[in-house]
């Protein structure tokens, strides 16, 4: 089941968030188990045939991105 922060609804959700900015979303997904590990999903940010990026808060209205591939470094 699929739960929204805070109760924030899908209608808030889709006009504000949605493509638009980041939301922080940690329990959203209640029981999921990812079939992933972290370290295979590391691994596929290494290769070009898969889209990656990292997204990062550097104070509450400044975001950037870094889009991938990446390094191991």
């Amino acid at each position: 089941m699929f739960r929204f922060p805070n109760q924030l609804s899908k209608e808030q959700f889709l006009a504000e968030y949605w493509q638009q900015k980041p939301l922080y979303m940690p329990a959203a997904w209640q029981n999921f188990d990812n079939p992933i590990s972290p370290e295979e999903l590391a691994g596929l940010a290494l290769e070009s045939e898969f889209p990656s990026r990292i997204v990062q808060q550097h104070s509450k209205t400044h975001w950037s991105v870094q889009q991938g591939p990446f390094t191991t470094e």
